[in-house]
């Protein structure tokens, strides 16, 4: 996985063979910095109020299990926080959602969903916005604008999505069916 930081056109992170790499000058030179993070593989989000804040999720860490792991200062150390199974999103606020399937939460605490969900995907771009994908009682999309206080099922997707992933740009929603 690669990371660009935003207001800047020099620094870059990548995710490759269990270790996570920086470069400072566009990719011409690469340095390991993944201290702390064990033999995991992993990828990486940053909070886009304070982009020194990395948040990374490994797929399997050194132990066989999986851990969610906070850096403060660009990745040069990183603490665990928890060896909780669930996908990380960030939205504009720097507000950081953690979901796997049936569960939200916002900050470790749990959001209200419309039904139990096999995907979300938070909108970057916005605050609070969130769309989840349920395949139960029937294939329904749902939207929150409010960061899960209130959901309206979306038009327009009335297929098993219990695999998709959301994608967001600007003020544009996108789905990817896997």
């Amino acid at each position: 996985v690669m990371v660009k930081i935003p207001n800047s056109n020099q620094v870059i992170y990548c995710g490759k063979n269990n270790t996570l790499l920086r470069s400072i000058d566009k990719g011409n030179s690469w340095e390991e910095i993944a201290n702390g993070l064990g033999n995991a593989s992993f990828e990486i989000i940053f909070d886009p109020v304070n982009p020194s804040v990395f948040y990374g999720e490994s797929k399997k860490s050194a132990d066989g299990g999986y851990n969610l792991y906070r850096s403060t200062d660009s990745g040069a150390s990183w603490v665990s926080l928890t060896n909780y199974d669930c996908n990380l999103d960030i939205d504009a606020s720097g507000t950081l959602y953690c979901w796997g399937w049936f569960f939200l939460y916002q900050n470790w605490d749990s959001i209200h969903l419309p039904a139990d969900i096999q995907t979300a995907s938070v909108n970057p771009y916005e605050v609070g916005e969130i769309l989840v994908a349920s395949d139960q009682p029937a294939p329904y999309v749902y939207l929150t604008i409010d960061a899960g206080s209130s959901w309206q099922e979306t038009s327009g997707i009335r297929d098993s999505l219990g695999h998709a992933r959301f994608y967001f740009h600007n003020t544009q929603r996108y789905v990817c069916k896997l």
